[in-house]
């Protein structure tokens, strides 16, 4: 039987990995940086640990990664967060023997690399918000006139390297001259770092899921964010299946086609108001709203190792359209930040009609992302930590 070492024990995307695989009889141990985790709570898994913060201790985590698939026999190492799969992959020659279903890390850094992706897709002809390119923070009072509000600051990448260790950064806006200086005062990232202004784009989200063998596309699977966390942009809390729109894989097939790219990706767009699609960023690995994509009929993760272990991929079939998928709990957050709303964005209308759509738990073609009655454990989990440990 085989044997994979999943990574980032506590991300949804890591629960809809171990109940693809563990459903097909393949033995998974979880890992990740709190003893107790998600995906660890699942009736798929084998067997967890706990690593070191990959953060602060890149090497020791590396060291109690190796120990565990060493330990395990591992056959295939699967991380599905930026910092998890940045470590490994860069320091891929300490798993000999096993499995890393990605693409090279010079690679993998062309797309995750958001400044190099936003110039790669202006080469290619592909629209992208208006950017101002910051190599520099001294050079910024030069671009302050042209700037306009509310204007979203873009770190080049999800984790940076800084002195030795890894920061997480974060996508933020700033609706004023002066909060854009004060964030970047307050994030080493920023004032250490280069990093992007963009202008703000209002519509909603849409994502391109894909999987490529050597530069060749296998599948496509496309989803629209109903509802975010914050509201405004952010993480999908309900979304759907809808037909891939054939100019988003276009675009898609511009970019992946020319970085020859192999493996899993998500290709995540804003859709403006009058229909034109911006490229935001690429995940380079497993996305929040992997289970829409599984429910739905294409099974990513089951696909991504019968491709990393030469076995024969099941002949290509469309998927069901409107399949939708909730997040109970980040659609609670989102809710309260709705009614918590300080800037006036909402009315009381918008508020009650956010109400409404919350209190509508049964509807035909919605399931609960972490919520399954087979396996209830990660559902209950959530919810404990959710209530009782939710700073």
């Amino acid at each position: 039987m085989s044997t994979i070492v999943l990574l980032g024990g506590n991300q949804r995307s890591t629960l809809a990995v171990t109940r693809s695989l563990g459903r097909r009889g393949l033995r998974l141990i979880i890992g990740d940086r709190s003893k107790r985790s998600l995906a660890g709570q699942s009736r798929y898994c084998s067997a967890r640990f706990q690593y070191p913060d990959p953060f602060d201790a890149p090497e020791a985590f590396v060291d109690a990664v190796s120990a565990a698939c060493q330990a395990q026999h591992a056959t295939m190492l699967l991380p599905t967060t930026d910092i998890d799969t940045q470590v490994v992959l860069e320091h891929a020659a300490r798993f000999p023997g096993v499995n890393l279903p990605f693409a090279p890390y010079a690679t993998i850094n062309q797309l995750a690399d958001k400044y190099q992706l936003m110039q790669l897709a202006s080469q290619l002809g592909v629209a992208i918000p208006k950017t101002w390119y910051i190599d520099d923070p001294a050079t910024l009072d030069s671009l302050l006139p042209e700037i306009t509000y509310p204007v979203i600051i873009k770190p080049a990448a999800s984790v940076i390297k800084h002195e030795g260790r890894w920061l997480a950064s974060r996508v933020q806006r700033a609706d004023s001259e002066a909060e854009l200086k004060s964030i970047i005062t307050h994030s080493r990232y920023l004032t250490h770092h280069r990093f992007m202004l963009q202008q703000y784009i209002a519509g909603h989200g849409q994502g391109i899921f894909t999987l490529y063998d050597h530069g060749r596309p296998v599948t496509f699977f496309s989803h629209q964010r109903l509802r975010e966390k914050p509201p405004a942009g952010g993480v999908s809390t309900f979304s759907r299946s809808v037909a891939v729109d054939p100019a988003l894989q276009t675009i898609a097939e511009q970019i992946l086609g020319q970085v020859d790219w192999h493996g899993v990706a998500m290709i995540e767009f804003r859709i403006a108001d009058d229909g034109t699609p911006y490229l935001m960023e690429i995940n380079t690995r497993f996305w929040g709203s992997l289970q829409l994509a599984i429910d739905a009929g294409i099974d990513f993760p089951w696909l991504l190792y019968l491709q990393a272990t030469g076995q024969p991929l099941p002949a290509a079939s469309d998927y069901r359209l409107d399949q939708k998928l909730r997040w109970l709990l980040g659609d609670l957050d989102h809710l309260y930040l709705v009614w918590r709303d300080r800037d006036h964005q909402y009315d009381l209308a918008d508020k009650r009609r956010v109400l409404a759509q919350y209190m509508n738990f049964f509807t035909g073609t919605t399931r609960y992302e972490t919520l399954r009655l087979n396996d209830p454990r990660p559902f209950l989990f959530e919810l404990r930590n959710y209530f009782f440990t939710k700073n």
